[in-house]
């Protein structure tokens, strides 16, 4: 369709003519409402031709077209702005060039929107004429034939060449175009049958240019179109005068002269508007009623064009098929044409017999060509079988005109559909449309007409299937509904029914077999009632299981009160009556009583044979174990030993009791308490307790000797306040104090020690060392022993017993470090065993830890100090038995310098002497320049003492220092713990303590032969400090 682009505004006169007799007219007013204001969103600007150039002196049309084109108001103000080149600019957008260079041609909305869009132009020099060679005696110039050229006339729909039309070029002498052209060729039209041919009528048809300005048509039926410039595309609009001021767009028609001059011509072709096809064949319908409305839409609305109503459109002669009447009717090809009115909304109603009605969505035509094929569907009548089990559907081959009268089949291809009977015919599959039968008639409408099959259940039975108390299994079932009469096949036992203790043996009418009896494959006919077929059971024989205590001497049997078939599954029971035979264990049954048959316990399963089963109760005879408790040297043993206990039962208390100037050291067994009672014994047991001898405590230091004291019985206060110092009897031999691990090793340490009741421990971390590296000293101070805390809680509830055996709950627990090294979850526990004076000695790090113990210390002043590397421990465990022995408080250091806390300390106690321990790898030249700086000492009073490794540092030490005691103690330089505990027993024994790797180095052996020892005691099991190395302590002191 094309589009009007004019409103339709007036007043109307109608009147109706039929069989001669013409009515009175009716009077319609129609005018245009008032459309919605729209702003300008956008504006596009361009040349005339789409030229961006104009020459110096001349002028080109600048053209704005504005968005949405429905905008309220669409004019706009022009202005230019000088560049390198200078132009003015009309109202209406024609720019004249004033000087070469370029300008900047704005376009600004005038409606309030501030839209605006620019365009560069360019002014080129006006070129300099030749003049015309017109004298010198020479012939005259000829007037040249005005060239022609062959336009081309292009398909809009397809965009194809369809035919050429022809017209004349002139040139002016200011090097302008003028072409000129029959006026009817500007119009093309497509016939039907697919010809071409121009429009006939020219007197109403209007050429505008794109400024709107009209080109006329001259008698002789010529257009000419002038001032076309080199290098311009020219548009011109071609419309259809309706009068009223009303006009139809019918097409365009573009003129291009290059900048050569050549000169190509276009314009467009009107197609027809559609075609309308068999939906079912694709074939073309001639004779359609076709209609076009007014839709019912706001634009129709806004332009004043009633809804629904017929559109009154203008005849145009040459506009195939129908010369644009409405309605019209479909030619031969199916075609049908309306050139409309623009910017307005439509929709088409077409009607022909043996077809339905075709009503179209709403079109919408802008300004542009819209072509709308459709479909249209004959009306037909169909049967449908609607579940028909057998037979055919009636066929009804007629196409109906809408309205056309349908006369209703019967069954006449002897539907059928099992169970049920055929009545007739429904427009609804369920029967909720409308009835009919065979012979009726109604009025089609405008659609197709489905018929379904009506169909009337018949009268049926069933047959059902009962288990008569079935334990298992499923009963068969028979989904068929059967009329009266009907032949009925017995089904078996497909669903395996069993009942206990019976076997099946068919189906009866009844349930207790007085009725009718049948098996698998039996018929009988339905009657006219539902029939139930029972399961029939014939009893199994059927046997017993009997329980048998079998000696029991008391208890009772469990009683299995089910009866069972022959194969059946029995589930043996448990001893649910508590059967017991004395000096026995229950153990299950056997089928025999001697147990020389089957065996089953609880919850095992067999198949009933064909006789009655006893089970008989199986005991084993209880099992004893022999615990043996043995006594080593130095003690003796109280309680029962051996010791005969049943399996899983507990022995009575036996206790390890040393002899005097001995401790209890361990079990055999790695038990550590010398009270023991066992528990749960699965196994026979055969244990003997350690005994060591306890220490002698020396005075003197750095290489004099003194007198043993006179060994004394300690005695045990019923409330002590001070640990009581063990017996002094020499050790004259290799003991080693060791455990099953280092927490272990600690108590064997601190058991050996310290006897009697006492007043302070020492608890440190099992896992590391800084924090308890400087904890020696405050160890002898209080007299306290180091115990280590592990992070097991068994090793932790070791650390509980010793507390419990060994501390007066007025005493107090001492605990090294932060929570991280030993937790508040151990504290808690030592508290709620009733030691409630806990001091916790901890700072931020290990060196403010160190600080802690010295303040505990409360050091004199000019007392000696020690220095040692904090981050690591073989130098400060090789002199913390001096140190402690002497009460010299150890400071941890690392790096280049001191603390300021550590120099500010040093300085208070003002040391008459300073001990640096390892060389200056470990703890720097700088501390010790440092350290003099501070002191003021002379350089002799500050001694370094070191070796090349933690060894030779240990010996060093030992040998400088010459402490007396008549032992040497051994602990290893490859771990901390128990160097770190046996500390204060060393201290206790003024005894070096030297550090050794997997074996002796010969420098510790020469050592070891100069020192006036009766014994060595060594720290740590073999793991530690291996057998060998024991055996070489053994041949020292042996010579």
């Amino acid at each position: 369709m094309t589009a009007d682009t004019t409103a339709v505004t007036g007043t109307y006169h109608f009147t109706a003519t039929s069989g001669g007799v013409t009515s009175s007219p009716v009077v319609v007013t129609v005018s245009q409402a008032a459309p919605s204001s729209v702003a300008v969103t956008s504006i596009t600007v361009t040349g005339a031709g789409n030229a961006t150039s104009v020459q110096n002196g001349s002028t080109l049309q600048i053209r704005a077209a504005v968005s949405p084109s429905n905008a309220t108001n669409p004019s706009v103000t022009w202005s230019v702005t000088p560049g390198t080149g200078t132009a003015t600019i009309s109202p209406t957008g024609l720019l004249t060039g004033t000087g070469n260079g370029t300008v900047t041609v704005t376009a600004t909305a005038n409606d309030g929107s501030n839209v605006f869009r620019t365009m560069t132009v360019t002014v080129t020099p006006t070129p300099t004429p030749t003049p015309p060679n017109n004298g010198g005696g020479g012939s005259p110039t000829l007037t040249p034939t005005p060239p022609t050229i062959t336009g081309v006339v292009v398909d809009g729909t397809t965009g194809t060449k369809v035919s050429n039309i022809t017209a004349t070029v002139t040139t002016a002498t200011d090097g302008t175009d003028t072409v000129t052209m029959s006026a009817t060729q500007t119009v093309e039209l497509k016939q039907p049958d697919g010809t071409v041919s121009p429009i006939t009528d020219t007197s109403k048809v209007t050429i505008t240019t794109s400024t709107g300005a009209a080109v006329p048509v001259a008698v002789d039926g010529t257009i000419q179109i002038s001032s076309l410039a080199k290098g311009t595309n020219n548009n011109f609009s071609i419309s259809y005068d309706l009068g009223n001021g009303q006009k139809i767009i019918m097409g365009t028609m573009n003129i291009t002269v290059d900048n050569s001059g050549n000169v190509t011509l276009t314009t467009t072709l009107i197609d027809p508007y559609g075609i309308i096809t068999d939906a079912a064949t694709g074939k073309s319908i001639s004779g359609v009623n076709v209609t076009l409305y007014y839709a019912d839409t706001a634009q129709n609305k806004a332009a004043g064009k009633t809804p629904n109503t017929v559109v009154q459109l203008p005849s145009i002669d040459g506009f195939k098929p129908n010369n644009n009447a409405d309605p019209q009717v479909s030619d031969t090809s199916g075609a049908y044409g309306f050139m409309v009115f623009p910017n307005s909304d439509y929709y088409i109603v077409a009607t022909k017999d043996g077809y339905a009605k075709y009503t179209s969505p709403t079109i919408s035509v802008g300004q542009d060509i819209v072509k709308w094929d459709f479909k249209m569907n004959a009306i037909t009548v169909t049967y449908d079988g609607n579940g028909s089990t057998n037979g055919s559907v009636p066929t009804d081959s007629t196409t109906y005109a809408q309205g056309a009268t349908v006369t209703v089949l019967g069954n006449t291809g002897n539907l059928v559909k099992t169970g049920y009977t055929f009545v007739g015919w429904n427009t609804a599959a369920d029967g909720s449309g409308i009835s009919y039968t065979a012979g009726s008639t109604f009025a089609v409408g405008s659609s197709n007409v489905i018929l379904y099959a009506q169909w009337t259940a018949n009268q049926t039975y069933t047959v059902t299937y009962n288990g008569n108390e079935n334990t298992g299994g499923s009963v068969p079932s028979d989904i068929n509904n059967y009329t009266s009469g009907a032949a009925i096949t017995v089904l078996g036992n497909t669903g395996n029914l069993v009942k206990t203790g019976y076997t099946f043996a068919g189906w009866n009418t009844a349930a207790d077999g007085s009725g009718t009896s049948y098996t698998a494959g039996n018929t009988f006919a339905m009657d006219s009632a539902n029939v139930t077929l029972y399961a029939q059971w014939t009893a199994n024989q059927t046997y017993t299981i009997t329980y048998d205590g079998n000696g029991s001497t008391n208890g009772s049997v469990p009683t299995d009160s089910t009866t069972y078939a022959q194969g059946a599954t029995v589930t043996v029971l448990g001893n649910t009556g508590n059967l017991v035979k004395t000096g026995y264990t229950f153990v299950g049954w056997n089928t025999a009583a001697d147990g020389s048959g089957l065996s089953y316990t609880a919850g095992n399963t067999f198949a009933v044979g064909s006789v009655n089963v006893t089970l008989y109760a199986q005991w084993t005879a209880n099992q004893t174990y022999t615990l043996t408790y043995t006594a080593g040297a130095n003690g003796s043993i109280i309680g029962t030993t051996p010791q005969t206990v049943p399996s899983g039962a507990s022995g009575t208390p036996v206790t390890a009791v040393p002899n005097t100037g001995y401790y209890f050291v361990y079990w055999s067994d790695g038990n550590t308490s010398a009270t023991r009672t066992d528990s749960n014994v699965i196994n026979n047991l055969d244990v003997t307790a350690t005994f060591a001898p306890t220490i002698i405590s020396s005075g003197g230091h750095g290489g004099g000797s003194t007198v043993p004291t006179v060994p004394t019985v300690p005695t045990v206060p019923t409330t002590p306040t001070t640990p009581i110092t063990p017996p002094t009897t020499p050790i004259t031999s290799v003991t080693r104090l060791a455990g099953a691990n280092r927490v272990d090793t600690a108590i064997a340490i601190a058991k050996a020690s310290y006897t009697g009741q006492l007043s302070n421990v020492i608890l440190a971390t099992a896992d590391n060392f800084p924090d308890a590296l400087s904890g020696s000293v405050l160890a002898h101070k209080l007299n306290a022993p180091i115990l280590l805390v592990g992070s097991s809680a068994d090793d932790q509830d070791k650390i509980l017993s010793y507390l419990k055996d060994n501390l007066s709950t007025a005493g107090t627990v001492y605990v090294i470090g932060g929570s991280s090294a030993v937790g508040d979850d151990i504290v808690s526990q030592v508290t709620a065993e009733g030691f409630t004076n806990i001091t916790r000695l901890s700072g931020a790090d290990r060196y403010e830890t160190a600080l802690k113990i010295v303040d505990a210390l409360d050091v004199k002043t000019g007392t000696p100090v020690v220095l040692v590397n904090g981050e690591n421990y073989p130098d400060a465990l090789s002199i913390s038995s001096v140190a402690a022995d002497m009460q010299y408080p150890i400071f941890l250091v690392n790096g280049d310098s001191l603390t300021d806390a550590v120099a500010q300390k040093i300085t208070t106690i003002n040391p008459t002497k300073v001990y640096i321990i390892g060389s200056q790898g470990v703890v720097s030249q700088a501390i010790q320049d440092q350290v003099t700086k501070l002191t003021s000492l002379d350089p002799s009073n500050i001694v370094r003492l070191g070796g090349a490794d933690r060894f030779e540092t240990s010996l060093a030490v030992a040998q400088y220092f010459n402490q007396t005691g008549q032992t040497t103690c051994i602990a290893t330089g490859n771990n901390f713990p128990d160097a770190l505990a046996g500390s204060a027993y060393a201290a206790k024994a003024n005894a070096p303590i030297i550090l050794t790797g997997s074996t002796l180095s010969d420098d510790a052996i020469a050592y070891l032969k100069t020192r006036k020892m009766t014994g060595v005691t060594i720290f740590g099991g073999e793991g530690v400090v291996s057998k060998d190395i024991e055996q070489q302590l053994s041949q020292i002191l042996a010579k």
